[in-house]
């Protein structure tokens, strides 16, 4: 069923903004309302607790006289429509606490029960609630871990208007238009909202309700059927038989029984839940209602409220429920609430956290690390800080602790040993040890030079310690040959040993001093320091057959701009390649067979260079090419022809040399076009369409386009002669 759309006029000039004061709030904003209604304040209250309710609002008369009525009201998000909330009778103001987060108004009427003020407010209870937890991981590291709980987001909503109240005067219009195969069994009805206690108006009965026949005619469809406060027609669907139904009535029946709209006064017109309904008494019967409208005017106007208030279903299609005389089974066509109004506006707070304390990573965040923990007692501090807009907000703050204790881890006594001789480490100070270099705790074992070994102690708690002790072993010594060297062949190379004090090299090679090696090899160094211990190492020097280069081309290295060469790649012992083809452009590649080509637009000597690589040797080659200007355009125009059909001159035309097109326009003296003709042999015989032309001065223009891209325009005289 497709909904009933709400139209509403919303009230906007008795609205006033600025008498609803709030009491001990932190800051304040204002709305925007989607609807157009002027916009309300905000008020905000800061809480550290969740569910607190600190609103508080003072609402002061602004003419009138004591004693005054404050009706206060609040926004029900349910039903979307301002609900009773307290009424306070005061001779200056009035206040109202412990408020939720809500809209609120007032009315304030005075002595003489006149409305002087009509006030609108939102409360907003922006409450922030942390916790704060840690617990110790990897001795001096600890995990930090937090609850956040903020009514951060806050929605409200356009507000619905004050009510527009039914009097004596109202006028009501209530239209239906359905299709429908017999509609003089059926039955119309208005039903109030809920907030007016749902009273139900009977607008056309049953004909057999009051003594007429259920069914009298025969009659088909509703088109634009009212019923109305206004004094009308009457309708008889019996009497006569109408073949549809449709028209403005307020009376019904053979009697011209008056529609009693009487339950409906005092009801608040722009309330949502009205209704209309359809009994459709008799079976067989198939109908759909196809639009419904209910119009209120001459309402009594509350704080501004509109006057007049229109509900229209539009176009629809809903079927009529067949049989049923009763409201629990009569079909009912419910005016929705406007989606002005059930639409929430939300606006959200920022919330941002702050984590105190030592060696916090992330301090911004709920649930971070502290690493790095000093001995003792670690303490961690968190607060929660919610802002809007100029408002700020922060929570109690939040503590936990952490306790780290480190053991102190001791090696023991540097020691000194002969080689092959064995040594016992033992660490103190903790629980268990760990050595690096294989060595177990307080297991005998043979060192094979001198060193130094590291304990990590670590206690019941996780906290570890280190303690280093030296270990020095008599008769070798760490010689070092240098790292492994690649040179290329014809290149000089010097191994220089460390870690003793003098050197004795294999292959006749000399400590320090550069020779050339003819192939790869390895070399072999032994050191001999001031006790007489030695040591030996070993230092591979890799030679590289140098690569060669060699640079060709598929194409002629010398044209004109737009030259485009294509290079070959002829190298030997190389496994990359880069050209620079000295234009500013280069290409590098791995395949000594890729042809990469160069483009040369402007004139000029370039120098292409290609460069073949092993990884350490290289070796380049290059060439020259060469970009030759385009030639100047040469043009010559003669100045008479004869066009008498001797062989000799007979046609005009254009002498041309490096030219690429043309095109040329003949006019005679009084610039009449006589003719046009453009390429590079074309020519004119003196004719125009077929005819000969007369004998004379004739002018003509002409734009050429050179073999370099450039355009040269040009005009004379030329004399057409036949004798």
């Amino acid at each position: 069923m497709k909904k009933l759309l709400v139209l509403l006029a919303l009230a906007s000039s008795m609205y006033s903004h600025a008498q609803l004061v709030p009491n001990g709030n932190s800051g304040s904003s204002i709305t925007s309302y989607t609807n157009g209604a002027p916009n309300d304040p905000i008020y905000i209250w800061c809480g550290t607790t969740i569910g607190a309710q600190q609103g508080s609002l003072t609402a002061t008369p602004t003419s009138g006289v004591g004693p005054y009525t404050f009706n206060w009201f609040y926004h029900d998000q349910a039903t979307f429509s301002w609900q009773n909330l307290s009424v306070e009778v005061g001779d200056s103001s009035s206040t109202i606490s412990n408020l939720a987060s809500d809209g609120y108004r007032v009315e304030i009427r005075d002595a003489a029960n006149t409305i002087t003020d009509c006030f609108t407010a939102w409360v907003w209870n922006l409450n922030t609630e942390v916790t704060a937890s840690s617990s110790l991981s990897n001795c001096n590291n600890a995990a930090l871990s937090s609850t956040v709980n903020t009514t951060g987001s806050f929605s409200y909503y356009n507000p619905p208007p004050p009510k527009s109240l039914i009097n004596v005067n109202t006028e009501i219009q209530v239209c239906f238009t359905a299709d429908h195969t017999f509609v003089s069994d059926l039955a119309f009805y208005l039903v109030g909202p809920p907030a007016c206690g749902s009273p139900t108006i009977l607008l056309l009965p049953n004909p057999g309700v009051i003594g007429q026949g259920s069914t009298c005619n025969s009659g088909d469809n509703i088109n634009n059927l009212c019923f109305t406060t206004v004094p009308s027609g009457n309708i008889d669907v019996c009497n006569p038989s109408p073949s549809s139904l449709g028209g403005t009535y307020s009376t019904y029946g053979p009697s011209n029984t008056p529609i009693n709209w009487s339950s409906l006064i005092g009801c608040n017109a722009a309330a949502g839940g009205w209704a209309v309904q359809i009994y459709d008494c008799i079976g067989a019967d198939v109908g759909a209602l196809t639009n419904a409208e209910i119009t209120f005017s001459n309402l009594t106007s509350i704080c501004g409220s509109p006057t007049s208030i229109g509900y229209g279903s539009g176009a629809i299609s809903s079927v009529i429920n067949d049989n049923s005389c009763t409201a629990a089974s009569a079909s009912i066509f419910q005016v929705p609430v406007s989606p002005i109004l059930t639409t929430p506006i939300t606006i959200t707070a920022n919330t941002t956290l702050l984590w105190i304390g030592p060696g916090v990573l992330n301090p911004t965040s709920a649930n971070t690390s502290a690493v790095g923990l000093p001995p003792g007692t670690s303490t961690f501090t968190l607060v929660a800080t919610t802002s809007y807009e100029s408002t700020t907000c922060q929570s109690l703050p939040a503590s936990t602790s952490v306790n780290v204790i480190y053991p102190v881890v001791d090696a023991g006594p540097d020691q000194t040993v002969c080689m092959n001789q064995s040594v016992t480490l033992s660490g103190s100070g903790a629980q268990t040890y760990a050595w690096d270099n294989g060595v177990t705790n307080g297991v005998p074992f043979v060192p094979g030079a001198t060193a130094t070994y590291t304990v990590t102690g670590t206690a019941a708690n996780g906290c570890t310690d280190t303690d280093d002790v030296l270990v020095t072993v008599n008769t070798t010594i760490p010689v070092s040959a240098g790292p492994d060297q690649t040179v290329c062949l014809g290149q000089p190379v010097t191994l220089s040993g460390s870690g003793a004090q003098t050197y004795v090299w294999n292959n006749g090679v000399t400590n320090g001093v550069a020779f050339n090696p003819s192939s790869t090899m390895t070399y072999s160094v032994t050191g001999t320091d001031t006790n007489g211990c030695q040591g030996t190492d070993q230092v591979v020097v890799t030679v590289i057959l140098v690569p060669t280069a060699v640079l060709g081309s598929n194409s002629t290295l010398s044209g004109y701009p737009g030259l485009v060469v294509e290079f070959t790649n002829a190298s030997l012992n190389a496994n990359s390649y880069n050209f620079t083809f000295g234009n500013g452009a280069s290409y590098s590649t791995t395949n000594v067979s890729a042809t990469p080509s160069g483009t040369y637009q402007s004139p000029g000597t370039y120098t292409v260079v290609l460069t073949a690589s092993n990884g350490v040797c290289q070796d380049t080659s290059q060439l020259e090419v060469i970009v030759i200007p385009y030639p100047l355009m040469n043009i010559v125009s003669p100045n008479i022809f004869t066009p008498n059909g001797d062989g000799n001159n007979d046609v005009f035309f254009i002498r041309l040399e490096n030219v690429v097109s043309i095109e040329v326009t003949i006019v005679n003296r009084w610039g009449n076009k006589m003719v046009t003709f453009s390429g590079l042999n074309a020519s004119w015989d003196g004719r125009v369409n077929g005819n000969l032309s007369d004998e004379g001065v004739y002018f003509y223009n002409y734009t050429a386009t050179g073999l370099d891209g450039t355009t040269q325009t040009g005009q004379g005289n030329v004399q057409l002669i036949r004798d």
